[in-house]
């Protein structure tokens, strides 16, 4: 039996996941609002009345994704140069 602390912990996330699918093509993020619409339809259809309500807040938060896709998309970049080591410092 482990002690507490000693278990292998998980590989870290690699910092860029989520920005990269923020960047994903207008083609890719329009595929799950299409299915998110379709399901709305359906949930309407069938009276299934807290569906539509949580489909509608995931729609709401996928259209704002896609709204901060398209403002990051225009941002222009900052060219920070290549990293320099420090100078010694006399004592």
């Amino acid at each position: 039996m482990a002690s507490f602390g000693t278990e292998p912990s998980a590989p870290p996330r690699p910092a860029g996941r989520a920005a990269a699918r923020l960047r994903q093509p207008p083609h890719r993020q329009a595929v799950p609002q299409k299915d998110l619409l379709l399901r709305r339809k359906r949930a309407q259809e069938e009276h299934w009345l807290g569906e539509v309500e949580g489909i509608d807040s995931t729609l709401t938060f996928l259209r704002a994704k896609q709204a901060e896709a398209a403002r990051l998309t225009k941002r222009p970049t900052t060219d920070l140069g290549n990293p320099r080591p420090r100078p010694e410092e006399s004592q």
